[in-house]
């Protein structure tokens, strides 16, 4: 299941944007992210940022894998697609590395939670 919100509700439905957060996960911070998770934060920031990422995107698309773990700990949307109509595990199934192991399985235990 794809998470889209309609534009004109969104401002509505959804917590503001953490820039905090996305910029701890681009630098590969997982103090940072797991400062930004405690502080409720929530993982899933659903608009994404100015290209539609969530900060699972960014973290599989970067290769960091511990803020990559973080996110999912935190339990991350796995199915929250980017402007380019991709999960996190199409990206980190393009990159053919480790975080698409971590992503299949999180993916796997959400849709089971899910029926």
């Amino acid at each position: 299941m794809n998470h889209i919100i309609p534009a004109d509700l969104a401002d509505e439905f959804t917590p503001p944007l953490d820039q905090r957060l996305f910029d701890a996960v681009i630098a590969n911070d997982p103090a940072g992210v797991k400062a930004r998770l405690d502080a409720g934060v929530t993982p899933d920031q659903v608009l994404g940022d100015a290209e539609g990422k969530t900060p699972l995107i960014r973290a599989v698309e970067g290769g960091h894998h511990e803020c990559l773990r973080l996110l999912l700990e935190a339990d991350a949307d796995v199915h929250l697609i980017d402007e380019e109509y991709r999960s996190p595990l199409r990206v980190a199934l393009h990159r053919q590395d480790a975080a698409g192991d971590d992503l299949h399985g999180q993916h796997e235990r959400q849709d089971a939670a899910e029926r």
